[in-house]
């Protein structure tokens, strides 16, 4: 594919996708897998060199002070105990984010986040609500947290698709981020594909709270619990793409290591294959579809004049909100309001009840480490515990706290847990999008709305967890905290091209078709006609790939 400016080029390549992250990446691989040619488009800001140096530095046997206060600088503590106060009292107010997914770092640095404002433009309607954008190679992977869960049986009643349909599709996907699940009562729920060979490290607060689990197997089950180790997309064990988690306890600073997935661990394993051409420093800001003629139309990084490029197939896999800009300015679409869904979430700090005082209380891992799926009054939640590290408490805005507090705390560390309690879309913060259509780059207005009932259902979950603290073992110690003033995280945004059995507007069909086009498809979050309770990483790269294989199964029949 060769570039020229007004006019499409007659070199066409296979097929375009937009965007470096994990859809992008899924998207990609089945593409090439099935013999096609492919040239990825991406920003792709890469990570300052600076990155690797201070990983390696961590990396050693004994790393500085000085790399250990760079790798945690970036938190943006208060200077002064008064404006901790201040900003707790905001936060627990609502009136504040209690938990900033939007402005995470790798490493101590930003650039996972650097130039949003320029390429995926917010207008000042939506410049407060949560809503996190990366125009970075590997997009928001880069500061993930690695939590990987299918749709369950029951979460298929909100998408055009046959309970199951995805399956083969995870398969694929677990196989690119090395995922890491156990063999437990989530499997119930949530479908094993791919269980780990090596467990990853549990942390000794966690270990009690397991063992009681599975001594209250029958009891759980009655309640209609699934409970068991996260699934995480964490490579447990060294091998030829790189190191294994070695339990430094860092995960949530950006692991060292290397060894939480990123979508640049497939985005470097396709750059070595034949067929597939990586494209950094182009921002697509539209396509446009004339019959058997593709064009993207796309800003050079750094320069004003756009270009165009023909493709024979188009994948959408920029991000929820840049797909969306992308679909809305070709199809004549700009201004209309759009429906989107996130998860809201909630804190619930949670005291341990099973088990004696834990042994070991060093922090060797800070990821999710165990995940409750349960319902209340019919509407099923996800509920992930994490041990009281030092960047969950930073992340979470109690490390604001007095000192004095947050010794005790630490004095019964092995105690205390986090929880995130997870609702589904449908039951979350009311969201509307719109495309405003601008020069050179479309900007996007976002309404975020609190949910109706949200507030009380998350009640109503922690009176359920109060009731039942004997079999769980572990029970709430407050009301449940909203994380953001709308309560939904900004993590998790996804449709507004939603797959559809039929279709209308800029809405997608069975094959990911967008909007009544022929050769352009939704693969990212865009694509999401409904969005259950869990994490969905995993099922954005699962739908990637079965989107994927389809494209090109037609291609071999001779279709479009």
């Amino acid at each position: 594919m060769s570039a020229g400016s007004g006019s499409v080029p007659r070199e066409r390549a296979r097929v375009a996708v937009v965007g470096s992250g994990p859809a992008g990446v899924s998207a990609a691989a089945r593409l090439v897998d099935e013999g096609l040619e492919v040239e990825l488009f991406d920003y792709g800001t890469p990570p300052p060199a600076e990155l690797e140096a201070l990983g390696a530095e961590l990396r050693s046997a004994a790393p500085s002070a000085a790399a250990l206060q760079q790798l945690r600088g970036s938190a943006g503590a208060p200077r002064r105990a008064r404006d901790g106060w201040l900003r707790l009292l905001r936060q627990l107010a609502g009136r504040e984010p209690l938990l900033d997914l939007t402005h995470k770092t790798r490493l101590g640095s930003s650039y996972t986040s650097d130039g949003v404002e320029r390429g995926i433009p917010l207008l000042p309607l939506g410049a407060g609500a949560p809503a996190s954008r990366s125009l970075a190679r590997g997009g928001l992977s880069n500061v993930w947290g690695a939590a990987c869960y299918p749709l369950a049986r029951e979460d298929y009643a909100g998408w055009p698709l046959a309970p199951g349909a995805l399956d083969p599709h995870y398969a694929r996907a677990a196989r690119l981020l090395s995922l890491c699940e156990s063999q437990d009562a989530l499997a119930d729920v949530y479908p094993l594909q791919a269980p780990c060979a090596a467990e990853l490290p549990l942390n000794g607060a966690m270990q009690p709270l397991l063992a009681h689990w599975r001594s209250e197997a029958r009891a759980l089950a009655q309640l209609g619990v699934a409970a068991g180790r996260a699934r995480l997309a964490v490579r447990a064990q060294a091998s030829s793409e790189g190191h294994g988690c070695q339990a430094c306890g860092l995960c949530l600073y950006g692991c060292p290591w290397d060894a939480i997935y990123r979508a640049d661990w497939t985005l470097r394993a396709l750059e070595r294959r034949p067929g597939f051409r990586y494209r950094p420093g182009w921002l697509v800001t539209r396509f446009s579809e004339r019959g058997d003629a593709l064009a993207l139309h796309a800003l050079e990084r750094g320069q004003g004049a756009p270009q165009e490029f023909a493709a024979d197939a188009l994948f959408l896999a920029a991000g929820t909100l840049s797909s969306l800009r992308i679909a809305a300015s070709s199809l004549g679409r700009a201004g209309e309001p759009l429906r989107l869904l996130d998860n809201d979430l909630y804190l619930l700090p949670l005291l341990r009840l099973a088990g004696g005082r834990a042994g070991d209380a060093a922090l060797c891992f800070s990821l999710n480490e165990l995940v409750l799926r349960f319902s209340v009054a019919g509407v099923p939640l996800h509920l992930q515990l994490y041990a009281l590290s030092p960047a969950v408490l930073e992340r979470a805005g109690l490390a604001l706290l007095p000192r004095s507090l947050q010794r005790a705390a630490q004095r019964l560390r092995t105690r205390l847990l986090l929880g995130f309690l997870s609702l589904p879309g449908e039951h979350s913060a009311a969201i509307t999008a719109r495309v405003r259509a601008e020069e050179p780059i479309a900007a996007i207005e976002l309404r975020q709305e609190r949910g109706a009932g949200s507030a009380r259902l998350a009640r109503a979950a922690a009176r359920w967890l109060w009731r039942e603290r004997r079999a769980l073992g572990f029970a709430p110690l407050c009301a449940p905290l909203r994380s953001t003033p709308s309560g939904n995280s900004g993590g998790h945004l996804v449709g507004g091209l939603g797959l559809s059995a039929a279709p209308a507007g800029l809405a997608s069909d069975l094959e990911g078709r967008v909007g009544g086009t022929r050769r352009v498809f939704a693969v990212d979050g865009a694509s999401f006609p409904a969005l259950p309770p869990q994490n969905s990483t995993y099922t954005i790269m699962a739908n990637a790939d079965r989107i994927a294989a389809r494209y090109a199964e037609r291609r071999r029949r001779g279709a479009p």
